[in-house]
């Protein structure tokens, strides 16, 4: 990949990470508080593929972790959910052999 595609991918990578981040904060209260999990899970599963995707591109093990953190917050609204709970054990198997836990 050439420098100027790389950068191309960041800049809507980024894109993207705001998009849903402005997202996330219209379903919240003035308080911060979320209105609706089962939206809030949904958008943290995609800001979780989205690190994991954003680790790819990098060196850094930061996005590793915030990927696991976001998968792992979705989980929590919504155990249920088959597509998130398996994204979980695949992310965290995927980061275990990439730390080296």
């Amino acid at each position: 990949m050439t420098k100027t595609s790389v950068v191309n991918v960041e800049n809507c990578v980024a894109d993207e990470e705001s998009r849903l981040a402005k997202t996330l904060k219209d379903i919240c209260d003035e308080n911060g508080k979320e209105r609706d999990s089962v939206k809030a899970a949904e958008i943290f599963h995609e800001l979780g593929v989205l690190y994991q995707r954003k680790s790819e591109m990098s060196p850094s093990k930061n996005c590793l972790i915030q990927s696991a953190a976001l998968i792992n917050a979705t989980v929590a609204r919504e155990p249920e959910n088959k597509t998130f709970t398996k994204d979980l054990k695949d992310s965290t198997k995927r980061n275990n052999s990439i730390l080296r836990f």
